[in-house]
């Protein structure tokens, strides 16, 4: 049985009524880039006139002009910056004359061949240079060994086995690994049974001490972080109803990051209104409205639509539609209209 849960990115709106003023990189880093993208954000202003803007680095002036509200773009060359971090200084005056001094960060990397960077303008990760749009299921281990080979036909490019990560079936996440790259699918791996535990099978490991269970998720990462068909590290499942704070969650995000930086991380939630609590912990933030049959489909919009100008231009958007049911306390499962409909909401 194989439990369809499609995973829909879902690009952000371009109004982001009641955001303040935002000022980020357009890729989360860079790596061989000959420029990179300056996103800056102004909200609607209370009073009329222009806002002043002004961003140096390193005694330069990048941008300095009068604006409108609005997303603005500037173009900067960045070839012969270093590796590392590079620190901006964002000086702004609004309509009111409120000024606002903040700072931006750049940062470069090494290039690797697998890395996965998210396009925060787009909501949209890039995948070997390439935009990459998930579309994906979740499904039961072992994960059956023709089951990758069956999807990728039907227009599925990514999957998410849940998981237990011990020793003993290491080969098995090494199989399924091994073939979803040979097809090009990608993997959205579950790490929670020693990160943030949920999901179907894949509960925190019972009986092992915290040192243990963070060797075992330092071992992973170290397996895994090269492989061609890793796409992103799966840390939490609904970690509101698991009664996960964001704190253990938050020092995960770091190790996992400071392993491996070159892959993003995720949360989904069922409670999206409290994403923001955790929006330390990841670098994707996704939710599972399950509706049917007791709610109405048009949750999976509402959410989608919250989530996407809660985080516009700092997190993409994922949304799982509800594809399966008869079980537990979902009675039947959606019928294709309801599913098709779960989909373009999200969208």
């Amino acid at each position: 049985f194989i439990l369809l849960t499609g995973i829909i990115i879902t690009t952000h709106p371009v109004c982001a009524e009641g955001q303040p003023a935002k000022f980020l990189t357009e890729y989360d880093y860079y790596t061989t880039e000959d420029s990179a993208s300056i996103l800056a954000y102004l909200p609607p202003a209370k009073s009329p006139g222009s806002y002043f803007l002004s961003i140096d680095y390193m005694g330069d002036t990048l941008v300095s002009e009068f604006l409108k509200d609005g997303l603005h773009t500037y173009t900067i060359p960045i070839d012969d910056w270093s590796e590392g971090l590079h620190r901006m200084h964002v000086f702004l005056v609004d309509p009111d004359r409120d000024t606002l001094s903040n700072g931006l960060v750049l940062t470069k990397r090494a290039h690797k061949y697998n890395a996965v960077k998210i396009n925060r303008r787009t909501g949209s990760l890039l995948v070997d240079g390439l935009p990459f749009y998930p579309f994906g299921f979740y499904c039961y281990s072992p994960v059956q060994p023709e089951l990758p080979g069956e999807e990728v036909v039907r227009g599925f490019n990514m999957m998410s086995p849940y998981q237990k990560i011990e020793g003993k079936t290491l080969n098995e996440r090494k199989k399924y690994m091994d073939r979803c790259a040979r097809l090009g699918m990608k993997v959205h791996y579950n790490l929670l049974s020693v990160s943030g535990g949920g999901g179907v099978g894949s509960g925190r490991l019972t009986g092992l001490e915290d040192g243990e269970r963070r060797q075992r998720l330092i071992d992973e990462i170290h397996t895994f972080k090269d492989h061609p068909a890793l796409l992103a590290w799966y840390i939490s499942d609904e970690p509101v109803g698991q009664k996960v704070p964001p704190e253990p969650l938050i020092e995960m995000y770091h190790l996992i990051k400071e392993l491996d930086p070159y892959h993003p991380v995720s949360i989904v939630f069922m409670t999206p209104g409290r994403a923001r609590e955790y929006e330390q912990a990841m670098d994707i933030v996704m939710a599972d409205p399950y509706p049917i049959p007791t709610g109405s489909v048009s949750v999976v919009g509402r959410v989608a639509e919250s989530l996407a100008r809660e985080f516009y231009l700092e997190k993409p958007v994922w949304i799982v539609p509800q594809a399966f049911g008869g079980n537990e306390w979902w009675q039947r499962e959606p019928s294709a209209g309801e599913m098709r409909v779960m989909t373009y909401l999200a969208l």
